[in-house]
């Protein structure tokens, strides 16, 4: 896959989006009408510095704004509360949120994160190139934890027999020092492979990359969404998987004889429940972790089961085991890449045809989907989750907007882009809230009312709530969004909340005590006497 575009065929086809915009409320606030001043996509007039935090500064920054015809800006956060009007120039001491920036004809956003900030285990990103001094900055501030290296790829580096170019994967590994690499090894074969040659010559690289990298690798994928039409002879599943497994067997063999802490993964397909893997546990041993896609999220939150015809569980541990079993629980799981959509907050229009990277998703409710998705992962023990081109923005109108990125448009590739998404920014805090957390457990009521209990990892409980889409409940306890600020309602909806609890709360009893504070176990139930 290329950096850009890199969903593959098959994949484009398994997200048939059913999603269509929808009117959310924000909180109190109806976010339709969030911005007062007209907006021109192709003007360029409001800046943020300092310019290398590109939109996620932290609390202790001095932020500045600047407009190139000197004209007022106001500054407000996603819920509407105005922060600052007036002049542009030094803002006031801002709090942790995420933040709309608008003047006459233009708008930008920003985020601040906590000062303690650190990224978290889990956290990963696609990996730093080495040659983009904008993306290792950007970089510095999402802190991600692991990265997925594509420089690694058969095809890039043996693009000729015999001759293996090791240049760019060389660059990519030192710009990534310090991180748990994974080298995904190959996504087609080269030009000069065919049947006769391609299990020996791939295991030769495969060796041969495992020893360059002998003391830097975490991980090696064995292929990359490895379709049928990838491989010579694999026409239908029973000859497929044996060939693969074929594959990973020779792989695996060379690299722990190199190095036996590099983890051989797989099958990283495009989404986790797939004929082909169920046929492959029974390879199981050959797996040091399980990875896959999920490029489901445009179409199917992950707290609902999207059905047939292309069947997406929901994301909890009870759900995957019907499918696999314990294998959830047997081996380290890794999402190496993970789509999340919402359309522009800004009111850029996503102009993309391409239906793998368009959901008309709104994006309140892909900000909520991306929290939503990390906490469930998290809670079933997802040791990697690596957002997909989470890091990248699109141009506009030169190339077309895409819901995948993580970063807002620009009027092109010079320009800095518009910010962070919400959905990037709640993402981030959804991770610096679960970094060395530990899942208590989670409880489900009425089907549609969500609860994960968490312990810090300074030993605070604190609960994590939602609804599910098109529900509301109310709720009797104080609660904050991710951005810590106190909600001004006491009604409980799509949006995850935390409810926090002081240290010498016994943690078994958290859940039963939010439990007990939703007026009912059924959603949109008549709010309690007693107020909050």
């Amino acid at each position: 896959m290329n950096r850009l575009l890199r969903l593959s065929n098959p994949a484009r086809r398994l997200l048939a989006i059913l999603s269509s915009t929808v009117l959310v409320s924000a909180g109190d606030v109806d976010i339709s009408r969030l911005f007062t001043q007209k907006f021109d996509i192709r003007s360029d007039l409001i800046q943020l510095s300092p310019p290398e935090r590109f939109g996620l500064f932290r609390e202790s920054d001095r932020i500045f704004v600047q407009t190139t015809n000197g004209a007022k800006v106001r500054v407000f956060t996603l819920r509407g509360d105005t922060v600052y009007e007036g002049r542009p120039g030094k803002l006031p001491a801002l709090a942790v949120n995420h933040y709309f920036v608008e003047t006459d004809g233009d708008r930008t956003q920003f985020a601040v994160l906590p000062d303690n900030y650190h990224g978290a285990t889990f956290l990963g990103t696609e990996a730093d190139s080495g040659t983009d001094i904008q993306l290792s900055q950007k970089l510095e501030q999402i802190q991600p934890a692991w990265v997925r290296a594509e420089a690694g790829r058969w095809e890039m580096v043996q693009a000729r027999r015999g001759d293996r170019n090791w240049v760019a994967m060389d660059r990519m590994m030192d710009a990534n020092a310090g991180r748990k690499i994974i080298a995904y090894a190959g996504d087609v074969p080269p030009s000069w492979v065919n049947s006769t040659n391609l299990l020996d010559s791939y295991t030769q690289f495969v060796q041969a990359l495992a020893k360059r990298y002998k003391n830097q690798l975490t991980a090696i994928e064995v292929w990359n969404e490895p379709w049928y039409n990838k491989f010579p002879d694999t026409t239908n599943l029973d000859t497929f998987v044996a060939f693969y497994l074929q594959l990973v067997a020779q792989a695996r063999r060379v690299i722990k004889t190199v190095n036996p802490s590099i983890q051989v993964i797989g099958p990283a397909w495009s989404s986790f429940v797939r004929d082909e893997s169920l046929a492959m546990t029974n390879g199981l041993n050959l797996f040091d972790g399980w990875s896959w896609h999920d490029y489901n999220r445009g179409r199917c939150a992950p707290d609902q089961d999207c059905g047939p015809p292309d069947w997406v569980p929901i994301l909890e541990t009870n759900r995957l085991s019907a499918h696999f079993g314990d294998f959830v629980t047997r081996k380290p799981l890794l999402v190496d890449e993970l789509g999340l959509y919402g359309q522009s907050a800004l009111g850029i229009t996503n102009t993309t045809t391409e239906s793998g990277y368009r959901s008309n998703l709104d994006w309140y409710r892909g900000m909520c989907r991306a929290m939503k998705t990390c906490v469930m992962y998290r809670a079933v023990g997802v040791e990697a989750l690596i957002p997909h081109v989470f890091d990248l923005f699109s141009q506009v109108p030169r190339n077309p907007n895409l819901e995948v990125y993580g970063w807002d448009s620009s009027t092109d590739s010079v320009t800095a882009p518009r910010g962070p998404h919400p959905k990037t920014s709640a993402f981030l805090m959804t991770c610096h809230w679960l970094n060395g957390a530990q899942l208590i457990g989670h409880r489900v009521l009425g089907d549609s009312v969500f609860l994960y209990g968490w312990k810090s990892a300074d030993g605070r409980s604190f609960v994590i709530a939602w609804c599910t889409e098109g529900h509301t409940t109310p709720l009797a306890m104080k609660f904050t969004d991710f951005f810590g600020r106190e909600m001004k309602t006491n009604v409980l909806g799509e949006e995850p909340v935390m409810i926090r609890f002081e240290k010498q709360q016994d943690p078994g009893k958290v859940l039963d005590l939010v439990a007990a504070a939703t007026a009912s176990k059924r959603p949109d139930a008549d709010p309690p006497a007693a107020g909050r």
